[in-house]
């Protein structure tokens, strides 16, 4: 199982720009018994294994309650930094993705989630565009083209059954 995460962390990697980025110190395996009951992936379908990476002071809430949805991170009082380049939703990309939002800690180790997720019909999008709350009708998730606006491919859902984390990754970055 650790052989094969670390493979698939390395494929993902050098499918975005063709080289790893970061050095995979541990990998845990993370159950949330929440996130797979209300989990309907297989009935909005495009399934990917993407990666959540967030900066060290955000790990506490993150592994205690998981990737919430921005809307109910405000209403537990917590102040939003980052209005989100296609709105409101969970953002996931690539590992290399991931890596560039993750920052480190003192040990010189960042972290990211592994996560399956559910995109189903993606809307794509070339331009930064604020204030999304939903996929647009007839969409399940919204797509960052990369190479536009977005320099890498950006995925966000907007609802929180479209998604389960399986692994933490501790990495260290630029090996």
């Amino acid at each position: 199982e650790y052989r094969d995460m670390l493979a698939e962390i390395k494929a993902s990697q050098l499918g975005s720009h063709g080289r790893e980025v970061c050095k995979v110190e541990n990998i845990y395996r993370v159950e949330r018994e929440e996130e797979r009951k209300r989990y309907r992936g297989k009935h909005v379908g495009g399934e990917r294994v993407l990666y959540h990476g967030s900066r060290i002071a955000n790990w506490v809430g993150l592994l205690s309650r998981g990737i919430l949805l921005p809307k109910i991170v405000v209403s537990q009082g917590v102040k939003r930094t980052d209005p989100g380049w296609l709105g409101n939703g969970i953002y996931f990309g690539n590992a290399d993705t991931a890596a560039g939002y993750a920052g480190a800690g003192r040990k010189g180790t960042a972290f990211m989630l592994v996560n399956t997720v559910a995109l189903g019909k993606s809307k794509d999008y070339s331009k930064i565009t604020y204030g999304i709350e939903k996929a647009p009708k007839g969409f399940d998730s919204c797509r960052g083209v990369p190479g536009t606006q977005f320099y890498d491919e950006e995925l966000v859902i907007y609802d929180s059954a479209q998604f389960y984390t399986s692994y933490l990754v501790e990495f260290k970055r630029g090996f």
